[in-house]
Parts: C-alpha cells; sequence; structure tokens
C-alpha cells in the first residue's frame, strides 16, 4: 500500500460535522479493518470528535483529522484541548 505515501486519510468513519449529507459511512470495524492491511499509518476522517477517540482506541490508527469538530465549535481552542486531551487519554 506504500507507493510513496507516508500516511492513509480513512473515512468517512461517522457523519461528518462539517459537510452534511455527504456519503455514506464506513464505521469503526471498517476502519479497523484499513488498519490492520496497511504498513503505514492510517488517520480517521469524519464526525471525529473527542467524545468519539476512544471508540476509536483499539482500531490501530496513527491519529485522527479533524475540521468540523474544531472549526464548528463555539470555542475552537477548547474543542481543539479536549480532542487532545482524549488523544492523550485513549491513542
Amino acid at each position: 500500500m506504500r507507493a510513496g505515501s507516508n500516511f492513509a486519510v480513512f473515512g468517512l468513519v461517522y457523519d461528518p460535522i462539517s459537510k452534511r449529507a455527504c456519503g455514506a459511512t464506513t464505521g469503526v470495524e471498517a476502519l479497523r479493518a484499513a488498519c490492520e492491511v496497511s504498513d503505514i499509518p492510517v488517520y480517521a476522517l469524519g464526525g471525529i470528535t473527542a467524545d468519539r477517540i476512544a471508540e476509536l482506541s483499539d482500531t490501530g490508527i496513527g491519529g485522527v483529522a479533524v475540521i468540523g469538530s474544531v472549526f464548528g465549535a463555539d470555542s475552537p481552542g477548547d474543542a481543539t484541548r479536549a480532542l487532545l486531551q482524549a488523544i492523550s487519554d485513549h491513542l
């Protein structure tokens, strides 16, 4: 899977916050399966929030990519801190 890539982004894991009605979601099990076969880090994308980080803890992801959970928040700074804390706690 490498073919010159350093990482892969996989999603939509959940319904995205920044782009409603964007298409079908893949879910956590499909994300886990992608991580199992990848020889490069896989980053989860789509509807990722601090509250969902724990659900992703045993998937093997290399990290997360977020847009809506930060830019759509009343306080992007607080949302970023919550994401970083959840990542520290569970990933």
